[in-house]
């Protein structure tokens, strides 16, 4: 079952501008940058199992950690981008004549899409202990109860 979509996003407008490489200035207002950004986030949330739990448990952590809050707000921000770098979703665009032409190409399997890449969805997921290893980093050690 997908996690509950959350009333606001992780990332923010300003995340998104902060990153923007261009081409050119990013002409987007921040209300359709945050459309964006909550389609996105509902999307990840979508796709990727107990996202929401874990991310509350993180919150939930003596200090909090932010390692997973930060790794969705990379990976919102580079979908939103990608989506606004080519919003009709073409596979290439040339432009000029003769000699002084420029070819931009869009790669992934759906160029403009907003969806996660595949390698953005291996960050995302749990990391998980396989057979015969052994987690050596404890976040906090802690004494049997008779220590006391």
């Amino acid at each position: 079952m997908p996690d509950p979509t959350p009333t606001n996003t992780l990332a923010t407008a300003e995340d998104v501008r902060n990153a923007w490489l261009g081409p050119g200035k990013l002409n987007a207002d921040d209300g359709k940058i945050d459309t964006w950004l909550g389609k996105a986030e509902r999307e990840l949330r979508n796709r990727v199992d107990d996202l929401t739990a874990r991310l509350d448990a993180e919150a939930a952590e003596t200090p909090a950690s932010t390692r997973l809050h930060d790794l969705v707000v990379d990976v919102v921000v580079d979908m939103v981008i990608r989506k606004l770098q080519n919003p009709d979703g073409t596979r290439s665009r040339t432009k000029g004549t003769g000699p002084f032409n420029r070819a931009v190409t869009y790669g992934g399997d759906n160029p403009g899409a907003l969806e996660p890449t595949d390698a953005e969805l291996e960050k995302l997921k749990p990391k998980k202990v396989k057979a015969g290893e052994i987690d050596l980093v404890h976040p906090e050690p802690t004494p049997p109860e008779w220590w006391w």
